[in-house]
């Protein structure tokens, strides 16, 4: 069976918050996103976000490729 031995630090990604200032260090799979769409269909818009761990808001990121 497979184990986390660690974690590798140089894949991880950081950005820091407006709301409150802490600087966030993030990992791919703590990305969320949501997908909209125009009322014609066209337009469309893909948004990725992460939550501050210290204020909870909203942190808007580059999409994870």
């Amino acid at each position: 069976m497979a184990k986390v031995i660690g974690k590798d630090e140089t894949v991880a990604r950081k950005c820091s918050c407006v709301g409150c200032g802490a600087l966030v260090e993030y990992y791919k799979n703590d990305v969320s996103s949501q997908y909209y769409r125009d009322y014609d269909g066209g337009g469309d818009t893909q948004y990725y976000w992460i939550n501050c761990p210290g204020c909870s808001k909203r942190i808007i990121v580059k999409p994870w490729y």
